[in-house]
């Protein structure tokens, strides 16, 4: 299998929503329209109730129940609000895959995806960009998985043996192609920025030229130490010494950040 066959064989690509797409692109722009996007968003019932949803979760506690999206905009803030837009827009565009577990696969990847945010605001990132990049770092392989069952149990046994940093060669030696370099074609054809192409393509490489990248790599490791549960210390291990120095990610981060770990796992379950 190579990547242009998949996606040449793929009887529909998914798509996700314009309202989504048009928020990414407007990542740099401060006179970004939230009236007509609230509009937009509105015509949407299954993404304006994941978003109310979100925006409801304990993470964000607001001081009383967020009834409308107009509601999450002034409540929540415009950053926090374009990331929920895209995420359960992310969602939306997938429908439920046959033997793969689509919820858990979301909860890991909205964890990734906020924990990446909080880093990439330690160190002055682009943090819409970490954002999405994590929300989409294994989007490749729930795209296999779409597009064949048999192909995307293997590289599920493929990646789950190996560590994330030998997932690329695993998943090459057995398919022929990574979900590294799916995800990133999936975000070219979605016409997403390259930066989050180049993120998504890389972040199996602590030392990758991407910082984003790096960023992201950093979250995946951590995701796995707060969903296993283990010891703040035991997940500062987790990761590459000059990574974590890079990055910022030291004891002192960890005590910080860490109070709001088990409310990040809230938000992931109501993205589900």
């Amino acid at each position: 299998m190579d990547i242009n066959s998949l996606f040449e064989q793929l009887h529909s690509l998914p798509s996700i929503p314009k309202v989504a797409q048009d928020l990414i692109q407007q990542f740099d722009n401060p006179n970004t329209n939230l009236d007509a996007v609230a509009r937009n968003i509105n015509l949407d019932p299954v993404i304006a109730a994941k978003v109310l949803r979100l925006a409801n979760s304990s993470f964000y506690g607001a001081r009383r129940k967020v009834a409308g999206i107009g509601d999450a905009v002034t409540l929540i803030g415009l950053n926090a609000f374009r990331n929920l837009v895209i995420a359960s827009a992310m969602v939306s565009a997938f429908p439920p895959v046959p033997g793969f577990d689509l919820p858990a696969f979301w909860r890991t990847s909205m964890l990734v995806a906020n924990l990446s945010q909080i880093i990439g605001r330690t160190v002055q990132a682009d943090r819409d960009v970490t954002f999405t990049a994590g929300l989409m770092h294994e989007i490749g392989h729930l795209l296999v998985c779409f597009d064949s069952a048999s192909a995307g149990a293997a590289m599920t046994t493929a990646r789950n043996a190996v560590r994330l940093a030998g997932q690329r060669a695993a998943e090459q030696a057995l398919l022929g192609l990574d979900h590294f370099e799916v995800g990133a074609e999936l975000a070219r054809r979605w016409n997403f920025p390259e930066s989050i192409q180049r993120a998504i393509a890389s972040h199996d490489a602590a030392d990758a030229d991407s910082r984003e990248a790096r960023v992201v790599h950093a979250a995946v490791l951590i995701a796995g130490g707060i969903q296993s549960r283990t010891t703040f210390d035991d997940m500062q291990l987790q990761l590459p010494a000059a990574l974590a120095e890079e990055l910022k990610l030291d004891k002192a981060w960890f005590e910080e950040h860490g109070e709001v770990f088990d409310l990040l796992l809230d938000e992931a379950d109501a993205l589900v």
